[in-house]
């Protein structure tokens, strides 16, 4: 949900540079990317077995 909210929400107005439209989708993506595997690794590294 928070990377759809990112990839959606506008962009304040930039004067002659627009390659800030271009950056956002990549680094939403990577920030996305980066999320599920800090997850998948925090779920299949867990230590379940606790003295």
């Amino acid at each position: 949900m928070i990377a759809w909210l990112l990839a959606v929400v506008p962009l304040p107005p930039v004067a002659p540079q627009q390659w800030v439209a271009f950056v956002q989708v990549p680094i939403v993506v990577f920030f996305l990317i980066c999320y599920i595997g800090k997850v998948l690794i925090d779920t299949l590294v867990y230590d379940h077995y606790q003295p």
